[in-house]
């Protein structure tokens, strides 16, 4: 496996709370995932989530996941059907396949709410999807293929 994650890099735009992680695969793999995000994001306040690739992914459809963590340790590892959280688990589904709205090069917004009050919007027809997310220390996200990965970057993008 070849998957390389770069740690959640956390700066200030404008006052906004920014973080960024990028997520490079490979053909080898059939999961892309990030590393748990950081402290400085503040669960208990709205954010929004950019997704961004430079290509589709992969032939079948390509879900992206939301991951719960609660503690120091959370991490996702293994791909497939082999997928292991340590300290966390999978929370929901936040899109049900990412590759005909990203093409090459497209990105996706989420908004991301501990109190919103509505149903989850999901779909490849709805942009930005919305999303009511629990309480959680940490979160990390996960591009769930069927099978194997295009070789691309795909940058996660938090906004607080």
């Amino acid at each position: 496996m070849a998957l390389t994650q770069s740690a959640w890099t956390d700066t200030t735009v404008d006052g906004q709370f920014i973080s960024t992680c990028t997520v490079i695969a490979t053909t080898n793999e059939t999961d892309a995932y990030t590393l748990k995000t950081t402290t400085g994001l503040n669960p208990e306040l709205p954010w929004k989530l950019i997704f961004h690739s430079i290509a589709a992914g992969d032939g079948q459809a390509l879900p992206l996941e939301i991951y719960v963590g609660y503690s120091a340790s959370f991490a996702l590892s293994g791909q497939g059907a082999s997928v292991v959280v340590t300290d966390g688990a999978l929370f929901s589904q936040l899109y049900d396949d990412v590759r005909p709205a990203v093409g090459a090069g497209g990105a996706l917004t989420f908004l991301m709410s501990p109190d919103t009050e509505v149903v989850d919007v999901v779909t490849t027809t709805n942009n930005p999807a919305k999303m009511q997310i629990p309480v959680a220390p940490r979160y990390a996200f996960n591009l769930n293929g069927g099978s194997a990965l295009v070789a691309t970057t795909h940058t996660f993008i938090i906004i607080q």
